[in-house]
């Protein structure tokens, strides 16, 4: 994705008709790396190579054209606005097993006010849930975040 985003970049500071080859030079370095170009949008100056220490242009206005340009060519980032998951914390739930079957509780913007789903398998799941509802098939599908443990990577020279 950066890749793709750095490709655009380098093909308009090309197109572009008012800098001139010291400018165009400056750019393509900073744009070379991610490095470079990262230091650029964060505002912090790169130190210069030996070859661009000798040419004359205002870094700061390079670097403005830079950011602009990336904004321009990173696009508007994708937002689903439709509402479909939200979000509940462990104490925002509860279960409870009846002789219809189990029902998990959740709480509502009310004050004691929760709202009562059926559950098809019995377990009971800990910690924060994600819920996803599907309205073509009025149904929810709830997910468990796992907690994977780290493994340690041995070290090439360690045969134990």
């Amino acid at each position: 994705m950066w890749s793709n985003l750095l490709n655009k970049a380098r093909k308009r500071v090309l197109e572009n008709e008012h800098l001139n080859d010291d400018q165009k030079q400056y750019c393509f370095w900073c744009l070379f790396s991610q490095w470079q170009i990262s230091q650029v949008l964060t505002y912090k100056e790169p130190e210069l190579p030996e070859s661009l220490s000798e040419c004359k242009f205002d870094r700061r206005q390079l670097d403005n054209f830079l950011r602009r340009t990336i904004r321009k060519c990173k696009g508007a980032i994708p937002v689903n606005r439709r509402k479909r998951s939200f979000l509940i914390d462990a104490q925002q739930y509860s279960y409870r097993d009846t002789e219809e079957g189990t029902f998990i509780e959740i709480s509502t913007m009310d004050f004691r006010k929760r709202i009562s789903i059926p559950v098809k398998d019995k377990n009971h799941l800990k910690g924060s849930l994600r819920v996803v509802v599907d309205f073509d098939n009025s149904s929810a599908v709830i997910n468990s975040l796992i907690m994977a443990k780290k493994k340690t990577r041995k070290k090439k020279n360690d045969r134990s």
